[in-house]
């Protein structure tokens, strides 16, 4: 589940948005994300992270970010 979590903020040039995603992955699956999101050419950046296990025996995790970026304009 992905939502815009905020009212975007900005002047002229340039713009902010939060995203807030809510997943179920494996860690190497969190892991992944989280690389490519660094490696990205766009200006994002991980502002809020919580990981829980799903479940006791379960290896998939339940995923809550708080994801910004940046658009120029």
């Amino acid at each position: 589940d992905m939502k815009p979590q905020k009212e975007s903020v900005g002047d002229k040039f340039s713009r902010q948005y939060q995203i807030s995603i809510k997943a179920e992955a494996t860690m190497e699956a969190v892991f992944r994300f989280l690389h490519a999101l660094q490696e990205s050419t766009l200006l994002f950046g991980v502002e809020k992270m919580v990981l829980s296990p799903k479940s006791e025996e379960a290896s998939t995790l339940s995923v809550n970010l708080t994801v910004a970026g940046v658009a120029f304009s």
